[in-house]
């Protein structure tokens, strides 16, 4: 599916995807009446040899001082030659939300001593996107011209794993700022999140033949198998004009079985087999891998009846640990073991998204670094023959299409419905019913208007696997009650959005010690400066001792179906409905 001519007002997109093992940037200029022209960033510091690589390794060499002095290629180049530097990379194992850390038992390469995840993620991003800046000038006759008019308005979208929330999305707005990006103060639309499955939906839109096999209520799924995670969501096909229209039809499914894993079952084959050897040093063990993750792992399609040949630049031999002329023999079940856990847990993930979808899905999009493995694609495939699945793969494997379908994204958003992956709501008080408050009836007070009521109650903002349009709200009412006027203090009003991995968190929020309920945790915080509803307050009587008393109440309103959450608050004030800003408080990412 083509893109069509831009009818927008003329600026610079950069969209950037920082995967676990490599990163891409895709850039485009839009102008009105033009297609746009989503092009890769290339040309990375010690890759200009490779002038088609789009890729740099998400690698950061940082010296004794705990300062960043090389980046990519060059980071692994120059740690090589000196040994009192420190190399980080995988860093974004360290981001994941720590349910999926604790998942697995994967050892992640630990940071260097008094460096924080956030300054390794605002010296990557500001390395990346400077290096994009640079290209993009150069690339242009009028390049530094363009970027004087444009520079200060460019837009950024950044990609992110399913499993990440408005929490993780904070931390990487944080590091941008940190970065010198974009200015602490710079408007919402100049940065932009989407997850990398939604992305790449939108990358197949473009470069691959799916949209021709779209009609109405045509399901399908995307399989995004990255360096740590694997996302798999599930669409159907609304309407094909005149929009295409796609929405998620269950909640997406996000599991840490990326490629990283292999790599990190075979450097443990590795130790075993070659712990007596001469060869068996981590030296040795590290190029080992180097040349397994870079050729052997990316080749492997489990029909391999011989040993492969893993070559590691030595000349010895050692026949007793399968070492002969400079090359390691590794048996082809040795290899099916290293894929074991990692296509284990993608097939049970598939399994699991698939049943609550229960719709006929047999279009496959496979995409991601990890995806393309012929034998992960294989083992899928067998996995899933009773659905005769066919599996659509992009025709340039070597891009990377989060980075380009965020750029298309951006321009144009095909996705109008999405599935909640956790249920949210917030802690309230309920008017107080015996047939179900019973067990806290200790509890119960009196408020100004004569209602006993109960505090703690867990109030549901959305279920998860809820699937909630674009533009659909959920709103929930609150009010302030008072004896007096004076006692109002709304200025700095909050909320806490609560979430659950659990369809039916159940009914209360808090414990009586005011603790949230096992399984509840903090999403975000919503604020909001409420004290021109002073204005709105009303007198009422209550009835039980005829006291005056004053009330305000009002809504919350929170978007839920879009790729970041937002909020307002509604009130009414002499009859007419008024709407005010409310912001969204992330909880902070444990670092």
């Amino acid at each position: 599916m083509a893109l069509k001519p831009y009818q927008g007002r003329e600026k610079l997109l950069f969209a950037i995807d920082i995967g676990t093992t490599m990163t891409a940037v895709f850039r485009v200029h839009l102008l009105r009446g033009n297609i746009p022209d989503i092009t890769p960033v290339s040309r990375w510091p010690g890759q200009e040899h490779a002038l088609g690589d789009v890729k740099c390794p998400s690698v950061i060499l940082y010296n004794a001082a705990g300062q960043a002095i090389d980046f990519g290629t060059g980071a692994l180049d120059k740690a090589r030659q000196d040994k009192t530097t420190h190399v980080v990379r995988c860093f974004k194992l360290h981001a994941h939300p720590r349910s999926m850390r604790n998942a697995n038992a994967i050892q992640v390469p630990p940071l260097p001593e008094h460096v924080t995840l956030r300054m390794v993620y605002a010296d990557f991003l500001r390395f990346v996107f400077n290096h994009a800046r640079d290209e993009f000038q150069q690339s242009f006759a009028d390049g530094e011209r363009l970027w004087q008019r444009l520079g200060t308005s460019f837009e950024l979208v950044l990609t992110v794993p399913n499993a990440w929330s408005s929490a993780e999305q904070a931390f990487l707005r944080e590091a941008v700022i940190l970065a010198n990006v974009l200015p602490e103060d710079f408007p919402d639309n100049r940065l932009a999140f989407v997850s990398e499955a939604e992305a790449s939906v939108h990358f197949a839109l473009v470069k691959t033949n799916i949209a021709s096999r779209l009609e109405a209520d045509t399901v399908f799924a995307v399989i995004d198998a990255g360096g740590s995670t694997v996302d798999t969501t599930v669409y159907r096909c609304n309407a094909t004009g005149p929009q295409l229209q796609l929405v998620e039809i269950t909640g997406s499914e996000c599991v840490q079985a990326g490629s990283v894993f292999v790599d990190e079952a075979f450097e443990q084959h590795l130790r075993t087999s070659l712990a007596t050897s001469r060869y068996g040093t981590d030296a040795y063990i590290a190029r080992m891998v180097k040349e397994f993750e870079s050729k052997i792992k990316r080749r492997f399609a489990g029909t391999e009846d011989t040993k492969v040949p893993l070559e590691f630049g030595v000349e010895e031999q050692d026949p007793a640990h399968c070492i002969n002329e400079g090359r390691y023999g590794i048996a082809p079940d040795v290899l099916k073991k290293a894929f074991e856990m990692p296509v284990g847990a993608i097939t049970t993930s598939l399994y699991r998204i698939l049943h609550r979808a229960a719709a006929d899905c047999q279009i496959f999009l496979l995409v991601g670094g990890f995806g393309e493995s012929p034998y992960l694609k294989s083992s899928l495939k067998e996995g899933l023959r009773y659905r005769g699945a066919e599996f659509i793969l992009p025709a340039d494997p070597t891009s990377k299409a989060a980075a380009f379908g965020a750029c298309v994204w951006k321009i144009k958003q095909y996705v109008s419905a999405r599935a909640s992956r956790w249920t949210f709501g917030v802690s309230h008080h309920q008017i107080y019913d015996p047939t179900v408050h019973m067990e806290r009836r200790h509890l119960v007070s009196v408020d100004p208007s004569g209602d006993s009521i109960v505090p703690g109650c867990f109030r549901v903002f959305v279920r998860k696997h809820q699937v909630v349009d674009n533009d659909e709200s959920v709103t929930a009412d609150f009010q302030w009650e008072g004896q007096s006027p004076d006692e109002m203090d709304l200025q700095n009003w909050t909320v806490r959005i609560l979430r659950s991995d659990s369809i039916n968190p159940g009914l209360w929020a808090l414990q009586e010690n005011g603790e949230l309920m096992p399984g509840l945790s903090d999403s975000c915080r919503v604020e909001a400066d409420l004290s021109s509803l002073r204005k709105a307050l009303k007198r009422y009587n209550n009835p039980q001792t005829n006291l005056p008393f004053w009330r305000v109440q009002y809504t919350i309103e929170v978007f839920f179906g879009q790729t970041s959450l937002k909020a307002r608050i509604i009130w009414k004030e002499k009859g007419k409905l008024r709407k005010g800003p409310a912001s969204i408080i992330p909880d902070s990412v444990a670092e």
